[in-house]
């Protein structure tokens, strides 16, 4: 048992950051939110209930804590979204018409999918660094909306005369589990885009998956995996762009984006099974390590995280 408590002391020591970098981030954030809600309006609560949602879902799994996820949502705002300005205004510089297809499409569509997972490899590496192992399911999941939700904080903000009369997929009345999937009628059926936060959460979530299948069979088809979700995401971008600068329908033939959602379903029920497996399994070998949760009334969670690292990482002792 004392050894699972410095184990526990060890990791949560990798949490704390100084002071005056907390606060430079917290007043960083609320200025962002206030500017958003004013320039954003309505489009702030999707994407705030959409991070609400992916965080209650990954409670009890994920292994990082609150500082590192305000981290890694600043990335997507500064890294995806400044990458993203640079690239517009390199094609601009030489003289590309970017509200064309081709460029509005097929080049800025996948390039801002990929600058997206950028602050998820970064977040990825320091954390390898650390704990010399690999985040589960869960944390590429909850590192990938939020980078995939700063960056669409940035892009709404430049939204102008886009409207969409509805929200698609799966939901409970009136409130749905992708809020920002937003969609608009061609030729009678819905056609629309699942939102940043949550393409970049599917192909994160299928990041997460392979390093587990890998981990595991030591096969290397795995990572065929994200590739494919990466691919599928960036082709729907590309058309729904592409119809926007040309009025390209070819999206109607993928489902028209409706069954996206759906694919996220399945990849979340996989990783929720995953990771709650090898919280549980762990667990069940170690009673003396249930006492220790049972009795960490205060840092009932941040426990729960350090066994989910250890769960990952495979510790035997």
């Amino acid at each position: 048992m004392e050894k699972i408590k410095l184990i526990i002391n060890n990791n949560l020591k990798l949490r704390r950051l100084p002071q005056w970098f907390l606060w430079v981030w917290a007043a960083s954030l609320l200025f962002i939110f206030i500017y958003f809600i004013v320039k954003g309006k309505s489009y702030f609560w999707l994407e705030l209930w959409f991070l609400v949602e992916m965080i209650i879902l990954t409670l009890f799994t994920r292994t990082i804590g609150f500082k590192r996820m305000l981290s890694v949502f600043f990335q997507g705002i500064l890294i995806s979204g400044i990458l993203t300005f640079f690239l517009y205004k390199f094609l601009a510089i030489v003289g590309a018409d970017v509200r064309s297809a081709l460029i509005n499409g097929w080049i800025i569509g996948p390039a801002e999918e990929l600058f997206k997972l950028l602050p998820i490899a970064l977040a990825v590496y320091l954390l390898y660094k650390k704990r010399k192992s690999f985040p589960n399911a869960s944390d590429f999941l909850i590192l990938s909306v939020l980078t995939g939700s700063g960056f669409s904080i940035i892009e709404k903000t430049f939204w102008g005369e886009v409207s969409f009369p509805f929200t698609y997929g799966p939901h409970i009345g009136g409130l749905y589990l992708f809020p920002d999937a937003l969609g608009i009628m061609v030729n009678g059926r819905a056609f629309g885009y699942i939102g940043h936060a949550a393409a970049t959460g599917l192909v994160g979530m299928a990041l997460g998956i392979a390093f587990y299948i890998q981990r595991k069979t030591k096969k290397q088809w795995v990572w065929a995996i994200p590739a494919l979700v990466y691919i599928w995401v960036s082709v729907e971008h590309a058309l729904l762009n592409s119809y926007y600068a040309n009025g390209t329908k070819a999206l109607l033939k993928l489902g028209g984006g409706l069954v996206t959602p759906w694919i996220f379903l399945v990849f979340l029920a996989a990783m929720l099974i995953i990771d709650l497996y090898n919280l549980f399994s762990w667990l069940a070998k170690r009673p003396q390590a249930k006492q220790v949760l049972k009795k960490s009334e205060a840092s009932f969670f941040k426990t729960l995280h350090v066994y989910n690292i250890l769960a990952t990482k495979g510790y035997k002792k």
